[in-house]
């Protein structure tokens, strides 16, 4: 009989892992022969085999082993590695976002800027120490190959995206209690956006009323980790016990600004995702 739970405990349904591991280890011939279209409705394309084959370069002495792709789309590719100890326990795990140039385009001086200024934002962030935030690990640019790399903690139970589908497949709602431990979390998270701040690029401070806004708030960025050991959440037990720890992740819309930006509001007029964008910035 198969494992009840909830939702976000359910097997994940994109998790090829018995079918691709065993490709990739096979060599080029496997993975061009591979078709998974009988456990996911798309066929994987030659960049998402090339990315999951490559090595993941995070620069230390364990030994990584890709597991699975996580997602794909416009932005590139997500995949999962872990280092695993001989007994078969997790001993690491991280996830790699990978983007890439367009066919026929290169990475100009904007594009460098872009993405130094999304990995320094949630550098940033991650020095407050706030759990309701994704960890970025490290940042990599890779100049004679068109393409950058984002290495990420792992968030096991997906994205709020994914959550609403499976309970919407159960015909059930979210506990109410999840919806508080939400919005608590989200909260926590804006908290940690308040300055003060520096430019990505000088270092130079700003103004301490300037603020960062996220401009990409969606169920598809704000993503399930693991759940919080209970020392760590006695000032909040009730909210947060047996729960995912519930984090906002990709920073590539993010904004530092404040009443003395001159670029305020202009430049923050239809930023974000259509159906997504706050009344002020879709005027």
């Amino acid at each position: 009989m198969a494992r009840r739970g909830p939702p976000w405990e359910l097997p994940d349904l994109l998790d090829y892992r018995a079918v691709l591991v065993q490709a990739v280890r096979e060599g080029p011939r496997a993975l061009t022969e591979l078709n998974l279209k009988t456990i996911w409705d798309y066929r994987p394309t030659t960049a998402l085999m090339n990315f999951l084959s490559s090595d993941p370069n995070v620069d230390d002495d364990q030994d990584w082993q890709m597991v699975r792709p996580l997602g794909e789309g416009g932005f590139g590719h997500v995949g999962l590695w872990q280092v695993v100890r001989d007994d078969g326990s997790v001993a690491d795990e991280i996830a790699i976002k990978q983007g890439h140039r367009l066919p026929g385009c290169d990475f100009d001086s904007n594009d460098h800027r872009g993405l130094a200024k999304e990995a320094v934002l949630q550098h940033q962030v991650n020095r407050r120490s706030c759990q309701n935030v994704v960890h970025l690990r490290r940042f990599k640019f890779y100049r004679s190959e068109q393409k950058y790399r984002f290495f990420m903690e792992y968030c096991p139970y997906g994205d709020l995206r994914r959550l609403r589908v499976r309970y919407r497949a159960k015909a059930s709602r979210i506990p109410e209690l999840f919806v508080w431990h939400l919005f608590h979390s989200l909260a926590q998270a804006i908290s940690a956006m308040q300055g003060p701040w520096s430019h990505f690029i000088t270092g130079e401070a700003y103004p301490k009323d300037y603020h960062m806004l996220h401009m990409d708030l969606k169920h598809d960025n704000v993503f399930l980790g693991y759940e919080r050991p209970s020392n760590e959440i006695q000032d909040e037990t009730l909210l947060a016990s047996n729960y995912p720890t519930i984090k906002i992740g990709d920073f590539g819309l993010a904004v530092i600004t404040g009443a003395e930006d001159v670029d305020n509001p202009n430049a923050l007029w239809a930023t974000g995702t259509q159906d997504y964008m706050p009344p002020v910035s879709s005027i």
